[in-house]
């Protein structure tokens, strides 16, 4: 699924996702809020991929408390990395302008 990011790597645009959860994980010594994404899709409703996981950052913070199904729309860049098995994929990063539509 995420083959359709690939296309865009290194592109920024406008996504919208469906809030399912919140996480973390710990890096660096410290611990770290994210929240999972399911049914990533650009503007045109194309499906980009099933689910991304995020960084809490600020844009996501200013939501307050999301619900699950919460959609939220946002701006990021699409990014290749190599995943634990040494295969690349690709995330979305730096997200901004976040904004839940429902």
């Amino acid at each position: 699924m995420r083959r359709k990011l690939k296309n865009i790597n290194g592109k920024r645009d406008t996504f919208i996702g469906q809030f399912d959860r919140y996480g973390g994980k710990s890096h660096k010594g410290y611990d770290e809020e994210t929240l999972l994404l399911k049914n990533i899709k650009n503007i045109s409703g194309d499906l980009l991929a099933e689910h991304l996981w995020f960084n809490v950052t600020k844009g996501f913070e200013e939501l307050g408390v999301l619900r699950a199904g919460a959609v939220v729309s946002f701006m990021a860049r699409v990014r290749s990395y190599k995943n634990s098995n040494g295969k690349i994929n690709y995330k979305l990063i730096y997200p901004t302008k976040v904004k839940k539509i429902k």
